[in-house]
Formats: C-alpha cells, structure tokens, sequence
C-alpha cells in the first residue's frame, strides 16, 4: 500500500467493511473509532483495527466465528468527506480478538486503491457515539424468504 494510502487510513474515524461467515454469506458494518487510535499502520501491507461493535453484529458474529477458518477474506473502504477521497482495501483478516468490548483485527491487503469520487458531497462529518442495537437477529432463521419485488432487483443486477 503506497505511504499516502497508509496515512489516509489513520485519519479515518469510520471504516466500511465486510466479510463472510462460515456458511459464505456476506456481512457488512460501519466501524466507528477515534481517528487517533482507530486504525493503525503496521507495515505497508498491514492494518490494524479496533473499534467497538454492537452485540449481535452479524460482521462482529461472523469475524469471532470463522477465527478457525483460513483463508478469511475481507474488504473495506473508507471515505474522507472533507476531501471527497475514497481508497478501498481488499485482501485477508490474520486475527482478531475481543478484549473487553473493544474488536481487534488485523487485515493484511495486497489491493489498495483510490476511486473516483465524482458522486462525494464534501461535507463536515461529526463523530457520535454509536448506540446502535440490532432489531432482528435473523441470520440462522430457514423461514425468512424474499418477497418478489427484491427477488426482481437482485435478479436485475
């Protein structure tokens, strides 16, 4: 990952990311930290990341449970709305940890790029302390179906 890309990353205080479960389902969430302590560069192809997470995040979920399974893919991206920059990372999770209430993960990326950012508003973002709660933990349930109308978009894409 080039120096710029590296710096970008630690001033970030929100991250995008996703990975997948042990039964290969996507999960995505928004990580929220401080943006002195939230991301850190290890190296230029190692990031590390702390940020604490709902209970019952279905990412959070997913990353403690597949701590067995090699390889763990994720991707991320972070955006910066004062400059309108975007860089995205892609590649593996190496570890990761819950102390007290705090994810630690480790990613290791061999794909860093900066996109276009024609469609960014420039805009003044304020951190909030996030108070999220999930509403419905339906991950596991065999009963939930897609009604017709999102099975008609999905098919569309």
């Amino acid at each position: 990952m080039p120096p710029e890309h590296s710096e970008f990353f630690t001033r970030l205080s929100y991250f995008g990311i996703s990975t997948i479960d042990a039964d290969g389902r996507p999960w995505a969430t928004m990580l929220v930290g401080s943006s002195t302590t939230f991301i850190c560069v290890v190296s230029n192809i190692q990031l590390n990341v702390s940020a604490v997470l709902p209970e019952g995040d279905p990412f959070l979920s997913s990353v403690i449970s597949t701590t067995h399974v090699s390889p763990r893919y994720f991707a991320g991206v972070g955006v910066d709305f004062s400059n309108r920059r975007r860089n995205k990372v892609a590649e593996l999770i190496t570890s990761s940890k819950i102390v007290g209430s705090i994810l630690h993960i480790s990613l290791i990326t061999n794909e860093s790029l900066r996109n276009w950012s024609k469609y960014i508003t420039i805009r003044k973002l304020e951190y909030h302390k996030r108070h999220s709660k999930i509403g419905a933990d339906d991950r596991n349930a065999d009963n939930v179906t897609l009604n017709q109308e999102c099975r008609n978009i999905i098919n569309q894409a």
